[in-house]
């Protein structure tokens, strides 16, 4: 029984407002760095993922005597080039064949990684002519996000590249970024004849002007460390 002269008072819509208004800052300031734990567990995970891949790329080598083609059309297999069985595509870069390695088929974010890799070591009679100071035909190089900054590993004073293939995860955005898209691609694709220069930095993000994100995770062969690998396993011999 109520006493007299006190009154029963709830919440004003006001009162309730601020309450809201409290609740949700708390539940942000918890919520975005679960976030952000997120995303980085997924970035570990596709470099592992990337690694495994390119332990994939060497065996596939060592098995088949030559590097596999990329994959044109997102099945799994390699392809070859239409007019000519015996080769790829020249300067071309799809996705990864992770069928014919026989590995996982996409990176952390569900979505399918791209490949790029040297005609020069994806020709079934490269094991014939190969030598250890052999050219490698794409010149393909590594660079940073901001163009005007040194390459990472660039080609040398005879055009020849260090790096023999790549393999790239689109990242959260799913789509290659900055130097990965030169094709203009939106759905992580990229056109039949991408520029040689392929980017590898930190995530950056730029709600503002969500062009100059990157968030693509990279991994390449060296040149240097394959050959002495095919070496070793008796594929290769000088």
């Amino acid at each position: 029984m109520n006493k007299p002269g006190l009154k029963l008072q709830g919440f004003t819509l006001v009162e309730l407002a601020i309450v809201l208004i409290i609740v949700s800052a708390l539940l942000g300031t918890v919520l975005k760095p679960l976030s952000m734990q997120q995303d980085v567990r997924r970035v570990q995970a596709t470099q592992s993922i990337l690694e495994q891949a390119k332990t994939a790329l060497i065996g596939f080598a060592m098995l088949n005597q030559r590097l596999p083609c990329p994959d044109m059309d997102n099945d799994g297999q390699e392809e070859y080039d239409p007019s000519d069985l015996t080769v790829c595509q020249a300067n071309t870069e799809g996705y990864l064949p992770w069928a014919t390695l026989g590995i996982i088929s996409r990176d952390a974010w569900k979505n399918p990684m791209r490949y790029r890799a040297d005609n020069n070591y994806t020709s079934n009679a490269w094991m014939t002519s190969i030598t250890p100071t052999t050219a490698t035909s794409d010149k393909l190089r590594i660079g940073l996000v901001n163009t005007s900054a040194p390459d990472l590993i660039t080609t040398d004073a005879n055009d020849d590249s260090q790096v023999l293939a790549i393999i790239f995860s689109c990242g959260k955005n799913a789509k290659p970024d900055q130097r990965n898209n030169d094709g203009g691609g939106l759905q992580c694709t990229n056109g039949t004849s991408p520029d040689a220069t392929y980017a590898q930095d930190s995530p950056r993000y730029n709600e503002s002007n969500p062009s100059s994100d990157f968030d693509d995770v990279l991994v390449w062969l060296p040149k240097n460390i394959f050959i002495p690998q095919m070496v070793q396993a008796g594929v290769l011999q000088f």
